[in-house]
């Protein structure tokens, strides 16, 4: 019996994934429902395997034995390759404060437990003497830190763009240096990166108040998309054109001119880090805020535009390397 996916009464995401490579290969399978559980019977070669809802672990486990046996040349499987490597683009102006909290909850991430994974931080500072100065006092306790330094101010998204270039990985993830990552949040992105071209992803607004960090609990229960934070490939941004030269809002812009060519989006509902509120935020500076003339000069000029063709012109700048 060939059955297509509108046969699936979706219960969880098990059951979901399940019914589209069964349905993708042709394999049979007999669904049924009863009042106290969804159950399905699923036959592959002469092998018969019944499992409820109830037992997610126990279904993920039949669900892998089952595939690998029958299909183990198929990447069905969710997992990161054996080596894996990720290039963190982060942009310095005015963090001399933030640095240290960020590249320490780099240095945390689970996902360097494993040796097989790597991570390099490409780390440009955007003419800030003060930020250089304590990056090179903390530059020896981390051994992922690649230092790149621009002698005037040419603005976050210029320096995102020339450090894209300089990346040794194809798997980039945009960062702030005033933010800093939950534990899990490499572990959690790396699987990503084989099989969504772009993710995005939530996060928590913290503020320090006497020397410690305050989540903010009403942004926790409606958590929010980051948009200066996300996971993409090298050849895809460099495809694209990568950010506009403003001063703010060319994250935004990017996004939608990703969504104007019909690049497909992943979005992951989880918080993965925490977003730092202060005063040099850009989001609340006084000629880059959220109500500033010249973010709204920016928000006007994306909602008029009718031309999304890619790639654009890449503005880069010269960076040393320190």
């Amino acid at each position: 019996m060939k059955i297509g996916l509108d046969y699936f009464e979706v219960k969880n995401t098990v059951d979901y994934w399940l019914g589209i490579y069964a349905a993708e290969n042709n394999i049979p399978v007999i669904c049924a429902k009863r009042n106290r559980g969804w159950i399905q019977q699923q036959e592959i070669d002469k092998t018969t395997t019944i499992w409820t809802q109830n037992n997610e672990q126990s279904k993920i486990k039949i669900i892998t034995d089952i595939l690998k046996k029958r299909f183990p040349a198929q990447k069905w499987q969710n997992k990161s390759p054996d080596k894996m490597k990720i290039s963190i683009v982060i942009t310095a102006y005015q963090s001399q404060d933030f640095l240290e909290t960020c590249l320490n909850s780099i240095k945390e991430q689970t996902y360097l437990k494993n040796k097989n994974n790597e991570v390099e931080v490409l780390l440009g500072i955007d003419g800030c003497p003060d930020t250089l100065k304590k990056i090179n006092e903390l530059r020896g306790n981390y051994n992922f830190l690649r230092i790149f330094y621009s002698d005037i101010n040419v603005g976050t998204y210029t320096i995102r763009n020339s450090l894209v270039n300089k990346a040794s990985s194809e798997n980039i993830l945009f960062f702030d240096s005033d933010d800093f990552m939950q534990p899990i949040m490499l572990d959690t992105l790396a699987p990503c990166f084989n099989k969504y071209q772009i993710t995005r992803y939530c996060f928590n607004k913290v503020s320090k108040e006497n020397n410690k960090f305050v989540v903010n609990t009403k942004f926790r229960k409606n958590p929010f998309y980051a948009m200066g934070s996300f996971a993409i490939s090298k050849k895809l941004f460099m495809e694209t054109g990568g950010f506009l030269p403003w001063v703010c809002a060319a994250d935004y812009e990017f996004m939608i001119r990703c969504e104007k060519n019909n690049i497909p989006f992943r979005y992951l509902k989880k918080n993965l880090f925490f977003y730092l509120v202060h005063n040099n935020n850009l989001t609340r500076g006084k000629n880059t805020g959220m109500v500033s003339f010249k973010r709204n000069k920016y928000h006007r000029y994306i909602q008029r535009n009718t031309n999304w063709n890619i790639p654009i012109h890449t503005c880069t700048t010269n960076l040393i390397d320190i």
